[in-house]
C-alpha cells in the first residue's frame, strides 16, 4: 500500500478498485503469480481526465521481490529513483520513461542481473551514467535519452552480449575510452528533435545490405511497440505509410483504448527472420504478450524516400 499512499492513484484511478478491501486480482496494473506474489506493475498514460500518478516513488517497491515488470511511463512521477528497485532480482523491465524524475540513476541498478529493458528516458535524471549499468548482461534495451545527464559513456555499456538497442540523444555526454562497439545511437540532440524522432532510426539507405536491412527493420519493430505501449497516436504514425495510416488510424485508435484505460502493455517476443516476400516488400512475424493473453501480428514493409514504413500491420 506505500505506492497507493505515496501516489495520487487513487484519483488516476476515478474507483476504488485500489485498496485494501480487495483482492489484489481485481487491482488494475498488477499481476499476481500463483501464490499471490505480485510479479507486475504496469500503469501507463494519463487517465480520460488528462490526469497521472503524482508523488515519488517509495523505496518499498524494492520489497516486491518477484516483480518482473516495472512500467510507470507518462506520469508527473517526480524526486529520485529509490536506490532500493536494485534489490528487485527478478526485474526484467524497469520503465518509468515520461516522468519528471530527477537526480541521478541509482548505481545500484547495476544489481539487476536479469534486467532485459530499462528505459528511463524522458526525465530529468542528471550526472553520470553509472559504470555499473555494465554489468547488465542479460539487458537488450536501454534508453536513456531526453534527460540532463553528463560525462563520458561508462566502459561496459559497449560490452553488454545481448544489447541491441542503445538511445542516449539528448544529453551531454562524451564517447570516453570505449574498447567496443555500441549498437546505434545519438549522444547529441538532432537540430530539431520531435517525438518521431526520438523513437526512430535514421532511415536506412536503398543500396543497404540485406542483413542489415533486417536487423535495421527488426529493431525499427522493437521501437514501434515501445510508441504503441506509450499510447502516443501522433508518434505512431511515424512508423506508417500515409495512405494506409489514412485507412487505419480510427480502427488502432479504438483498438488501443481498453488497454490504455487498463494500463496495459505488450512485451514482443523476438521476431522472425525478416523475409523479402516481394521485390521491395519485408514481412515481419511477431508474437507480442499482455496480461491475459498474446496476439501474433504480421508487419509488411516497404520504402518510401529511403525509409521503410508499414504498408500492412494486422493480427493473425
Amino acid at each position: 500500500m506505500a505506492f497507493y499512499n505515496a501516489t495520487n492513484i487513487f484519483t488516476w484511478l476515478s474507483d476504488e478498485t485500489w485498496s485494501s478491501s480487495s483482492h489484489l486480482v481485481r487491482w488494475p496494473g498488477v499481476a499476481i503469480d500463483r501464490d499471490g506474489r505480485v510479479i507486475g506493475l504496469s500503469l501507463t498514460g494519463l487517465n480520460d481526465l488528462g490526469e497521472g500518478l503524482r508523488g515519488e516513488l517509495p523505496a518499498e517497491l524494492g520489497n516486491l521481490s518477484m516483480l518482473e515488470t516495472l512500467r510507470l511511463d507518462q506520469h508527473m512521477l517526480s524526486g529520485e529513483i529509490p536506490p532500493e528497485l536494485g534489490r528487485l532480482s527478478n526485474l526484467k523491465t524497469l520503465s518509468l520513461r515520461d516522468n519528471r524524475l530527477s537526480g541521478p540513476i541509482p548505481k545500484e541498478l547495476g544489481n539487476l542481473s536479469s534486467l532485459e529493458r530499462l528505459d528511463l528516458s524522458y526525465n530529468q535524471l542528471s550526472g553520470e551514467i553509472p559504470s555499473e549499468l555494465g554489468n547488465l548482461s542479460s539487458l537488450e534495451w536501454l534508453d536513456l535519452g531526453y534527460n540532463q545527464l553528463s560525462g563520458k559513456i561508462p566502459p561496459g555499456l559497449d560490452n553488454l552480449p545481448n544489447l541491441e538497442v542503445l538511445n542516449l540523444e539528448w544529453n551531454d555526454l562524451e564517447r570516453g575510452d570505449l574498447s567496443g562497439d555500441l549498437p546505434p545511437t545519438s549522444t547529441s540532440p538532432p537540430a530539431e528533435p520531435t517525438p518521431a524522432d526520438s523513437q526512430t532510426d535514421e532511415p536506412a539507405p536503398a543500396s543497404i545490405d540485406p542483413a542489415d536491412l533486417a536487423e535495421h527493420l527488426r529493431q525499427k519493430t522493437a521501437q514501434m511497440w515501445a510508441v504503441y505501449n506509450s499510447y502516443d497516436l501522433d508518434a505512431l504514425r511515424a512508423f506508417y505509410e500515409d495512405s494506409y495510416w489514412d485507412a487505419e488510424e480510427e480502427e488502432l485508435r479504438s483498438n488501443m483504448q481498453p488497454f490504455k484505460s487498463l494500463g496495459i502493455t505488450f512485451e514482443a517476443e523476438e521476431t522472425s527472420p525478416p523475409t523479402e516476400i516481394e521485390p521491395g516488400k519485408w514481412e515481419i512475424r511477431q508474437t507480442a504478450r499482455f496480461q491475459g493473453g498474446s496476439v501474433k501480428m504480421v508487419f509488411i514493409y516497404e520504402e518510401f524516400d529511403g525509409e521503410w514504413l508499414f504498408t500492412y500491420a494486422e493480427a493473425q
